[in-house]
């Protein structure tokens, strides 16, 4: 069996979870249930006024929030923190994450 090294890795605190207000909705990222399954999944929800969302799981209001959302994940996107261990693309905070490599 081969041997795993423990690596640390940063992530932007947004990447956890947040919510946006667009255009009067309330767009939210993180652990959210699947309307049309009823499975809890990490992604993207508008509030329950918005038709379009209701019906297609996607509205103009989700497309307006994934552009605010900064989401870095230095194992996936790469880099380094910036200065004071802030997230290079928006400055917010970061958290440690670890993974066996």
């Amino acid at each position: 069996m081969p041997d795993f090294t423990i690596e640390t890795y940063w992530i932007c605190r947004t990447a956890r979870g947040g919510s946006w207000q667009v255009n009067g909705h309330t767009v939210t990222y993180g652990h959210n249930l699947n309307p049309r399954y009823g499975a809890p999944e990490y992604d993207y929800a508008c509030d329950q006024e918005c038709k379009g969302f209701k019906y297609r799981h996607d509205c103009r209001h989700v497309q307006k929030a994934k552009t605010l959302h900064c989401n870095w994940q230095q194992f996936i996107d790469g880099g380094e923190p910036a200065a004071g261990q802030r997230c290079p693309r928006c400055g917010d905070a970061l958290e440690a994450e670890r993974y066996a490599v």
